[in-house]
């Protein structure tokens, strides 16, 4: 019930197409945290699986070939938002898309560029502007006294 409220009240004030694109980037937004905790909740329990293996050597080598497994899936990720950025240059999707994988691969100044993208065409959205501060200030240089 509080939903459909919320959902009323949202397009009295803002309007119906305002709020309808609101509703959808919630979900998205909703289902993006669904997906990053997916991966990260598979990258640990690949991790602990491997850290109760009692070959510790085969546990190293399987340990190697996960690794270059996520790093060659998030290499296919990243070109494939690319590739679909290629034709829609401000496709919300690929460009959230492009910033997690980046993340993911810890390339925080590569992160940065589609991130400021989307903060310039998505003002509204905090989450765009406090991670895009938080890159900017974890990729600053350290000041040094």
């Amino acid at each position: 019930m509080g939903t459909v409220e919320n959902s009323d009240s949202l397009r009295k004030h803002y309007g119906e197409a305002i709020a309808r694109r609101m509703e959808r980037r919630k979900k998205l937004q909703k289902v993006m945290m669904f997906i990053s905790t997916a991966a990260f909740l598979g990258m640990m329990s690949s991790g602990l699986g491997a850290m109760f293996r009692s070959n510790s050597q085969s546990s190293e080598v399987n340990q190697a070939e996960e690794a270059a497994t996520i790093i060659s899936q998030l290499e296919r990720q990243e070109r494939g938002y690319q590739s679909v950025l290629q034709r829609e240059p401000e496709n919300q999707t690929a460009l959230e898309g492009l910033v997690m994988v980046r993340l993911e691969q810890n390339q925080l100044e590569e992160a940065i560029a589609p991130l400021e993208k989307l903060v310039n065409l998505y003002p509204d959205v905090e989450d765009y502007q406090n991670l895009l501060k938080q890159l900017k200030a974890d990729t600053q240089p350290a000041v040094q006294d």
